[in-house]
């Protein structure tokens, strides 16, 4: 897979140059060379640019005068680091960047929002690495038709009353990766084989398929048997649930789960998703992370819209663009692509079952065959790689340990 490359263009390790407002008791900007229980340390110069923002209302900025020039395919960024979650899905992401200019806009836009909480996902605990895009976020209005200057450089931690924000913003860089996409597909159903494997193969298009060994035998599900044979065709095995609830629910079956499928299928098992998404909040996450590297994982996926994007995400909490379903069309997968391919990122794209009418878990399989046919396509035009969870992290492979 190829390596991604970040070239730093504005290094946050001091506050020189910086103006700040809004802080008070319940907030603060500050450096920090080392935080979140040692956890993050600055991928770029000797410290990042910490803001922590209480539950209440109101805006921490920090603003920057630049004068920086660009031209629209530079694929500018910005990596910032998120010690805690701090939003829920669907909420507003509590932290904005934008960028004022003095070159002409087509429609006439002032203002260049780098993350609207919408586009490109919700902040992930972790590495993020958010792409700066010409016009807004979701609408693109405000191309430039030119090359822009900038001017102004603000960046803004929301306050709420129902959730501490806390970033800590390293760098602005320029991001080059070879865009790839990821299909993931959860629970084992027999469908996930018949269909969910079997067309993606057919194509030459991996997937890699979360296995609930303890629905093994039952109506409807696969077989170790026919596990196995999807392995052989090149499919990836990962884990999934082991009983009733989520790992955070009962965190003993994360092992449980890792251990079944080992010592039943003969395979390392090196990645995993969140059984419904829920993977604690504060401690508690970091607490099931570490439980999720002691069972041997390597990557988690999650339950969370984003954009994966090499070298800048945490390995136990891995986005996904699209859930394949009645509310995850075609048209969004197409369009989530799309954004990879435009950004250098990584589109993880989730299904659990096929049929002939969608529901909330279920995607018509024509529309299955019309999106490996596109993503077969881009791939063999040489916009996208096809991989597996673990060509994340290139690691696929892992001795099992009696």
């Amino acid at each position: 897979m190829t390596n991604f490359v970040y070239t730093p263009i504005d290094v946050h390790d001091d506050l020189a140059g910086w103006t700040t407002s809004g802080t008070d008791a319940d907030s603060v900007i500050e450096l920090v060379s080392s935080h979140h229980n040692g956890r993050y340390a600055p991928k770029n110069g000797s410290a990042g640019i910490r803001l922590w923002k209480n539950a209440v209302s109101g805006v921490l900025v920090c603003r920057k005068n630049i004068s920086w020039s660009f031209a629209q395919d530079d694929n500018l960024c910005m990596a910032v680091y998120v010690p805690q979650v701090n939003t829920t899905a669907g909420s507003a992401t509590g932290l904005d960047m934008y960028f004022n200019e003095g070159a002409n806009y087509t429609g006439g836009a002032r203002l260049r929002r780098l993350f609207d909480g919408g586009y490109f996902g919700r902040p992930q605990v972790g590495w993020n690495l958010f792409p700066i895009h010409f016009g807004d976020c979701a609408t693109a209005i405000g191309t430039p038709a030119q090359n822009m200057t900038w001017q102004t450089y603000n960046i803004n931690c929301i306050g709420t009353a129902s959730y501490v924000r806390e970033f800590i913003v390293d760098s602005v860089g320029r991001y080059r990766a070879k865009p790839a996409v990821c299909i993931t597909i959860d629970d084992g159903e027999q469908t996930a084989r018949t269909v969910g494997h079997a067309v993606a193969a057919a194509a030459g298009v991996p997937t890699t398929q979360f296995i609930a060994p303890h629905k093994f035998g039952a109506s409807g599900f696969v077989t170790p048997a026919q596990v196995l044979q999807m392995y052989a065709e090149g499919s990836e095995i990962g884990a999934h649930s082991f009983g009733i609830g989520t790992w955070n629910d009962n965190d003993w079956d994360i092992a449980a789960s890792v251990n079944a499928l080992e010592q039943t299928l003969g395979l390392p098992i090196l990645t995993a998703s969140w059984p419904e998404g829920d993977y604690g909040t504060g401690s508690r996450t970091d607490e099931l992370i570490d439980l999720a590297q002691a069972a041997g994982l390597r990557l988690v996926r999650n339950s969370d819209p984003g954009i994966v994007y090499r070298g800048f995400f945490n390995p136990y909490m891995v986005p996904r663009c699209v859930s394949l379903s009645n509310t995850g069309t075609l048209a969004n997968a197409q369009a989530a692509i799309q954004r990879a391919i435009k950004t250098g990122g990584v589109a993880v794209i989730t299904a659990h079952k096929f049929g002939a009418v969608a529901d909330s878990i279920t995607f018509p399989t024509t529309d299955y065959e019309t999106l490996i046919s596109y993503i077969a396509n881009l791939r063999n035009q040489g916009l996208v790689d096809v991989i597996r969870m673990s060509d994340l992290v290139g690691q696929r492979q892992r001795s099992l340990v009696s």
